[in-house]
């Protein structure tokens, strides 16, 4: 038989007393705490992809931090941190961080007729552009971003939803303005990075993948002032 301990109950009670206010206090400096403003990062991105593999960041990532890279054309642009575990791998886990170029100075079509029956999945823009803008990324880039699942009207003014896998992509209207305003809802949820609306203000009508709901030649797009539009699929667009 185990030997029983004795204990003084008035001082352990005092003693769970002074845990309890401890943890209280604790708790609400959690609650209060304001997550640091996004600033440049301070590696290359060699070292960025390093630290993000072997958990070896000197802090956590917050939405809004950003690090430029250079394309193999010479061209800078500039990446954001658009989320966190929000992009779901083929394994069903999320990914740690999502990236977005807000901006790249290129122009091309989604399709070189006027349809969005393709929809995302078989339109040229996912097919020949973006397997092109993918060869232009740094090579530790290229060898370590992992493809993630993403959701797409049928197009052709279909609401079935299709799944893709990418790893580059353009977004969906509801991943940029989280509602679906001119594409049928399913196609995802909004990226943090886009609630505040000075970062739906990109230049140049980029192309948005979804399909626009109405009819089956255009594709949806962010407006010159960040408001969501469409625009003929054979159009040159950012």
């Amino acid at each position: 038989m185990s030997k029983k301990t004795s204990i003084n109950v008035k001082e352990a009670n005092a003693r769970i007393e002074t845990m309890e206010k401890e943890l209280a206090a604790l708790k609400e400096l959690v609650k209060n705490a304001k997550e640091r403003p996004p600033h440049e990062l301070p590696y290359s991105i060699d070292e960025l992809v390093e630290r993000i593999n072997t958990n070896g960041l000197d802090e956590d990532l917050v939405i809004g931090d950003y690090i430029d890279i250079k394309l193999y054309t010479g061209e800078v642009v500039r990446v954001f941190v658009t989320d966190t575990q929000h992009d779901e791998m083929e394994n069903g886990k999320l990914a740690d961080y999502s990236f977005g170029v807000t901006f790249v100075d290129y122009e091309f079509k989604m399709n070189d007729t006027n349809t969005n029956k393709t929809s995302w999945e078989k339109c040229k823009m996912r097919n020949v552009y973006m397997p092109r803008i993918f060869s232009l990324l740094p090579e530790v880039l290229r060898n370590n971003i992992v493809p993630v699942k993403k959701l797409t009207s049928a197009g052709g003014e279909s609401n079935k939803i299709i799944t893709t896998i990418d790893k580059i992509f353009c977004f969906s209207e509801v991943e940029i303005y989280g509602v679906s305003r001119l594409s049928f809802k399913g196609e995802g949820k909004q990226y943090k990075f886009f609630e505040e609306e000075e970062n739906r203000e990109i230049p140049n009508y980029p192309w948005l993948r979804s399909p626009y709901y109405s009819n089956s030649d255009g594709f949806c797009c962010v407006g010159n002032v960040g408001s969501s539009g469409s625009n003929n699929a054979n159009s040159s667009y950012g």
